[in-house]
């Protein structure tokens, strides 16, 4: 129940794959796009069906409107080091930065509903 949970939550709140972003994020920053996270993802969750192609527009909106950017590339450089999170059910190594991305894109997403319509 918590794997399935944890997948939901990291491919809607932090959805995968997409066209906006195609060398880094989609804000311009620093960090890393979704689309080198989520290949990571599917690799180390044998099983999960995570379609990479089609998941990354909710968070490429996000990042373009400059909302939640920070949280945004903290869960992704998380993802990034242990994608198996996503499927694990004992690892708590990205609870937080799952937690307080989720919070921040709720926020926002409440506010601005037609930025995060999928």
């Amino acid at each position: 129940m918590l794997r399935v949970a944890r997948i939901a939550l990291v491919c809607a709140a932090a959805s995968c794959g997409g066209n906006v972003v195609i060398d880094g994020p989609a804000d311009g920053g620093a960090g890393l796009a979704c689309q080198t996270v989520c290949p990571k993802i599917v690799a180390a969750c044998p099983g999960a069906t995570v379609d990479c192609a089609a998941k990354c527009a909710q968070l490429d909106a996000l990042q373009v409107s400059g909302a939640c950017s920070a949280q945004v590339d903290a869960l992704l450089s998380c993802l990034d080091r242990t994608p198996a999170f996503v499927c694990s059910s004992s690892s708590q190594a990205c609870t937080t930065e799952t937690t307080v991305f989720s919070d921040c894109s709720a926020t926002y997403c409440g506010a601005n509903p037609s930025i995060c319509a999928p």
